[in-house]
């Protein structure tokens, strides 16, 4: 999947209800540390950031 940003996403099945965003292998979200599934716009700004 392509999204807006250009990049390419995939998405792989966690367990515990774990949900987390990496990019370039790097951690930039985490549901586990926020407690919150985090919306569409959120990631995606996540994304945008350096």
């Amino acid at each position: 999947m392509r999204v807006e940003s250009g990049a390419s996403v995939s998405l792989a099945q966690g367990s515990k209800g774990d949900f987390e965003v990496l990019l370039g292998g790097r951690l930039i979200y985490s549901k586990q540390a926020t407690r919150l599934i985090p919306s569409a716009d959120q990631i995606l700004a996540l994304l945008r950031e350096p």
